[in-house]
């Protein structure tokens, strides 16, 4: 039996919805109309994160070597510096939610 999606608030099958409640529900895919996915949030701050923490990789990869002919000092903190921002940058998740939202013509199967 293929499984589509398994997490802790659903389980999708080929043939079936399972819900976990006080006691599992399963509704049967073809019980189901008006199956619609619904997505919540808007990935953009996440994309402008991504876009700052992979600039400042950029930098990281040339601004290091360029701070190194100066100071030693200076290229080891300019390097945490934009390491630690990437890091947390590129860490940062997206907003976007999805939800699986039916009719059910019946109670379960």
């Amino acid at each position: 039996m293929p499984v589509f999606y398994r997490g802790r608030h659903a389980t999708i099958t080929h043939r079936a919805i399972e819900i976990p409640c006080r006691e599992r529900r399963a509704y049967a895919l073809t019980t189901l109309s008006a199956v619609q996915a619904v997505r919540r949030g808007s990935g953009r701050v996440a994309a402008r994160h991504r876009v700052l923490g992979l600039s400042a990789l950029v930098t990281f990869v040339w601004g290091v070597p360029l701070a190194g002919q100066v100071s030693i000092v200076l290229a080891v903190v300019v390097g945490l510096a934009l390491a630690g921002y990437a890091g947390a940058c590129l860490r940062i998740r997206s907003g976007v939610s999805y939800q699986l939202l039916a009719l059910c013509l019946l109670a379960g199967f």
